[in-house]
C-alpha cells in the first residue's frame, strides 16, 4: 500500500501495517480531529488522528533507518526492530505482558526504540508539529527534520543503546524544542480552543450520562467526534447548544505570570460582584514534560571525536532558561455583558497599579 500525504509525500505501508490500518479500531481515527476545537480558531485544521498516526509511523521509520545504517545489526534483527517501532509509532499502545526482547548481543536496544516513539526527540512530536503547522497556517512548528535525521546515532552506554545527536545538530534540536513550545502557546492553547474545552467539560458536569465513553469494544468503535457532535445537537444543555452554534464566551483578559497589574482571583470576584456571567481558565506549558517529570534522559549529545555522551538537558541552556512553566490565565464573559465586564476589569487593574504592582522602581 502507498498513501499520499501532504507533509511527507508518499508513505509506503507494508502488508502487516496495512492490516492494522484497515482494522475498524484504526479506521475510527478518521473521525477524531487532531486538534479538537482548534478548528474553530484555525479553519484549516480539520485533519485527523488517522493522518497523524500514519505520519508518525513514517517518521519513526526514517529515524530508525538512519540509526540502523550506523549499526552492525544483522538484516533479520534490523527488520524485526523496524517492524516493531513502526507499529508502535502507528498505534503507541502498551507493552504486552512479559515485555518485549530488543536485545542484540550484549546490548538492549529498547531505550533507543522507546525514545523514538516517546521521548525528547520523537516521531510523534516531529509529525504533529509539521502537520499542525501546515493545517493551521502558522510557521511556529517548522524545523529542520532532515538535518536531525542525518545526525542521529545509536550510542551504547552501560549495556543499553541510547539515542544520541551529533553536537553539530544541537541548534536544530533547540529550534525543534522551541517550535513545540511556541506551538503550544499560540495554537494548542489558543484562547478559543481553551474556552470551548471548558464549555465541553461544563456540559459533562451538568448533563451526566448524555455522552459517555463506553467500555464495551463494539460501542467504543462508534464513539468518536461525530457521535459527540450528535449528542451535543440533541442536548438541551445550554453549554452544548453554545458549542454547536459556536456561541462561545468572549475573552476578557489574558495574561501570564510576567504581566503586571493582573490578579485572576480578584478579577473573578469583581465580575461576580458586577453580576457578570463568566468563567476563568489557567493553562500551564513547560518546555519539556520529560525534563519536568525527572525521567531519565531519552536523548544524549554525542561528541563524535571522543565518544562522550552528555544528557541533552545538561548540554543546552534552554532547559534552564525555560525551567519555570508559562501560566496562561484567562477570563471569559458572556458576550452581551462584555462592556460591563471591561469596567470591572479596569477597576481591578487600576487598583493593582495604584498599589504599586505595575509601578517603575528606581535602582
Amino acid at each position: 500500500m502507498r498513501i499520499r500525504d501532504p507533509i511527507h509525500g508518499t508513505l509506503p505501508v507494508s502488508s502487516d501495517e496495512a492490516a492494522v490500518v484497515d482494522s475498524a479500531w484504526y479506521q475510527r481515527l478518521r473521525h477524531v480531529r487532531q486538534l479538537g476545537f482548534g478548528e474553530l480558531a484555525f479553519p484549516g485544521a480539520t485533519h485527523t488522528r488517522h493522518a497523524h498516526s500514519l505520519g508518525a509511523m513514517h517518521v519513526v521509520g526514517r529515524l530508525f533507518d538512519a540509526l540502523a545504517a550506523r549499526s552492525d545489526l544483522p538484516d533479520a534483527t534490523r527488520q524485526r526492530f523496524r517492524t516493531a517501532v513502526r507499529l508502535a509509532g502507528l498505534v503507541t499502545g502498551r507493552t504486552p505482558p512479559g515485555g518485549l526482547d530488543f536485545r542484540y548481543g550484549d546490548a538492549d536496544w529498547a531505550p533507543l526504540l522507546r525514545a523514538l516513539v516517546s521521548g525528547e526527540l520523537d516521531a510523534d512530536r516531529m509529525d504533529y508539529l509539521l502537520r499542525d503547522s501546515f493545517y493551521t497556517g502558522v510557521n511556529y512548528g517548522r524545523f529542520d527534520l532532515d538535518w536531525l535525521v542525518q545526525n542521529l546515532h545509536p550510542a551504547e552506554r552501560d549495556g543499553q543503546v541510547e539515542l544520541a545527536l551529533s553536537r553539530s545538530a544541537v541548534f536544530a534540536f533547540e529550534d525543534f524544542l522551541l517550535s513545540r513550545h511556541h506551538m503550544f502557546l499560540s495554537v494548542y492553547l489558543h484562547h478559543t480552543a481553551v474556552s470551548f474545552d471548558w464549555m465541553l467539560e461544563a456540559y459533562y458536569r451538568e448533563a451526566p450520562g448524555e455522552f459517555e465513553i463506553p467500555a464495551a469494544p463494539d460501542l467504543f468503535l462508534r464513539t468518536d467526534d461525530v457521535a459527540l457532535l450528535w449528542a451535543l445537537r440533541k442536548s438541551s444543555n445550554p453549554w452544548a447548544q453554545r458549542i454547536v452554534r459556536r456561541q462561545g464566551f468572549k475573552l476578557l483578559a489574558q495574561f501570564t505570570e510576567r504581566d503586571e497589574g493582573y490578579d485572576l482571583a480578584a478579577l473573578a470576584s469583581a465580575l461576580t460582584e458586577a453580576s457578570v456571567e463568566h468563567f476563568t481558565v489557567e493553562s500551564r506549558e513547560m518546555l519539556s514534560r520529560y525534563f519536568e517529570e525527572g525521567e531519565g534522559p531519552s536523548l544524549y549529545v554525542l561528541d563524535e571525536s571522543s565518544g562522550r555522551l552528555t544528557p541533552v538537558a545538561r548540554y543546552t541552556p534552554l532547559y534552564q532558561r525555560y525551567a519555570s512553566p508559562v501560566r496562561l490565565s484567562r477570563a471569559y464573559v458572556r458576550p452581551d455583558q462584555l462592556d460591563l465586564a471591561r469596567q470591572a476589569l479596569a477597576g481591578v487593574t487600576a487598583g493593582k497599579l495604584r498599589d504599586g504592582i505595575g509601578s517603575a522602581r528606581k535602582p
